[in-house]
């Protein structure tokens, strides 16, 4: 589960962030996403001939095979992938060291946008030898990502923080400052059980496709008030 990734690159990310330089972060980044391609490459799966990403068998697979058992989850590989969520939330972190850093304004912004098409294109060009699979989370999906999400931070730092304009944002704050408890309500309870209560008699006119869309939409409103409250 997402929470695992997150809980243990926070620890491994604030225990750098209190204790190394911005400089050693980068080499550490840069040697798990090499680290992590290297592994599938050049450590071989026992019994298996087929290539190194298949779906039916790969790196990722065996060690979850080998450490989760049974509770290996088709479709979506973990322990592994570990090495690369820690970097892409190291990538996180040098970008937090950019806006956090001596200059400001446009400044920033245009270094934000910078790293993000540095990154976009490293992982493109990385991809002919390395794929963009999200399910393995390769290094090359670690930067393509990346890239984007930090091009979209460039947007909103330009939009919020240098010309000011704040009170649009409420409705995504009031989700970011619950985001974990948001997380956990969406696994634990339907609310589009909830929802439907209100748009149920307008989704029997609506084809299936849009009926699914306007029920999470509902559902999703319904989730927002409650954190609005909370908020």
């Amino acid at each position: 589960n997402v929470l695992e990734y997150i809980s243990i690159g926070y620890l491994v990310c604030a225990v750098m962030v209190l204790n190394t330089s911005v400089r050693f972060q980068i080499i550490v980044t840069a040697v798990l996403l090499l680290a992590y391609w290297a592994l599938f490459i050049f450590v071989p799966v026992p019994g298996w001939q087929g290539g190194p990403f298949s779906r039916e068998m790969n790196l990722a697979i065996h060690i979850d095979n080998l450490v989760l058992g049974p509770f290996h989850r088709q479709g979506s590989w973990q322990v592994l992938a570990t090495i690369t969520f820690i970097a892409n939330m190291l990538i996180g972190v040098l970008m937090g060291h950019v806006i956090l850093g001596s200059r400001k304004g446009l400044d920033t912004v245009k270094r934000l946008v910078l790293c993000g098409v540095a990154l976009m294109a490293a992982g493109s060009a990385w991809s002919l030898f390395f794929p963009i699979i999200r399910s393995l989370w390769t290094s090359t999906y670690v930067l393509v990502t990346c890239g984007l999400t930090t091009l979209l931070l460039a947007a909103f730092y330009l939009v919020i923080d240098v010309w000011g304009y704040t009170k649009w944002a409420v409705f995504f704050v009031v989700l970011g400052v619950n985001s974990i408890t948001v997380y956990m309500m969406a696994h634990l309870f339907d609310f589009r059980l909830i929802g439907t209560i209100f748009v149920g008699g307008l989704c029997r006119f609506l084809a299936p496709d849009l009926q699914n869309f306007v029920q999470a939409v509902a559902a999703m409103a319904v989730i927002w008030l409650i954190m609005y409250v909370r908020y």
